[in-house]
């Protein structure tokens, strides 16, 4: 099986560094043309299934790089397209008080395994590890086809979990080993674009 993992393009609470979490924003100009750019970079690849969260950013940049939306011709046919299905599990972190505040620092500490997260309303990195296992194991890996490509369009903090756990991460694993350290220092640029063979 073949997995392309795809951060969703700018907005401007990326451009202005700031944590959207589930606020629903909407790419900007430059987001646009980066799903524009990812969308020439696959073009040879056909996927057979996408997942994407619902929250709009994400579910726009899915839009354009399976072809089914295109920002300059809104006639398409969609007949020879790939469906893509939105699934709730792939939101972004909840980032509690945070949502729409600096994002650098909050980085930095929320990924440790003695923050707090409930003081501050926040997902905790052991439920976006649930999200996450459940559905890799459920809904990805239901149908195991060795010659299916995907494409799941979802946010950076969790696109880090889903990495971990595509790598056999556990929950044991969590905040002490090395994948976990690895997958915490990765950086996700806006359409970073991931690629795993399973």
């Amino acid at each position: 099986m073949k997995i392309y993992t795809l951060r969703h393009g700018e907005t401007d609470a990326n451009k202005q560094g700031v944590n959207a979490g589930l606020l629903d924003t909407n790419l900007n100009t430059t987001g646009v043309k980066q799903a524009l750019k990812i969308k020439r970079q696959l073009k040879g690849v056909h996927f057979d299934r996408c997942y994407a969260s619902p929250l709009m950013r994400t579910s726009k940049t899915a839009q354009i790089v399976t072809g089914h939306l295109d920002p300059k011709d809104h006639h398409i046919n969609h007949q020879n397209l790939c469906h893509i299905q939105y699934d709730r599990r792939l939101v972004e972190r909840a980032f509690g008080v945070f949502e729409g505040k600096d994002s650098q620092k909050l980085h930095s500490i929320s990924w440790k395994d003695r923050f707090n997260s409930e003081r501050f309303n926040m997902e905790s990195i052991h439920s976006m590890y649930l999200r996450a296992e459940d559905f890799v194991k459920n809904e990805l890996f239901k149908n195991n086809d060795p010659d299916t490509t995907i494409l799941i369009v979802s946010h950076g903090d969790f696109l880090r979990i889903i990495d971990f756990v595509l790598r056999g991460g556990t929950a044991e694993q969590l905040f002490y080993s090395f994948l976990y350290d690895n997958i915490i220092d990765e950086p996700y640029p806006n359409c970073a674009l991931h690629y795993y063979e399973v």
